[in-house]
């Protein structure tokens, strides 16, 4: 697992949680959940925890993609 946590002054905020899928002889990583406290929202805390996660996969060089399923709330 690839797990990256938000604080902003030592409160958790929001979070990232992903996992390395290996089916159809592919190697993807599929993000489990990716969330931030509504008050702490359209500050620029989920794009920095996804850009984590790109990076993370850019640095391993060794993905062929990156998923997640979209749900409402």
């Amino acid at each position: 697992f690839y797990i990256i946590i938000a604080y902003f002054n030592d409160i958790v905020v929001g979070g990232v949680c992903c996992r390395i899928d290996l089916t159809e002889n592919r190697r993807r990583l599929y993000i489990m959940t990716l969330g931030c406290l509504g008050p702490y929202r359209r500050q620029g805390i989920g794009s920095e925890l996804l850009n984590h996660v790109l990076s993370y996969c850019e640095k391993d060089g060794n993905f062929d993609s990156v998923y997640l399923y979209l749900f409402y709330f």
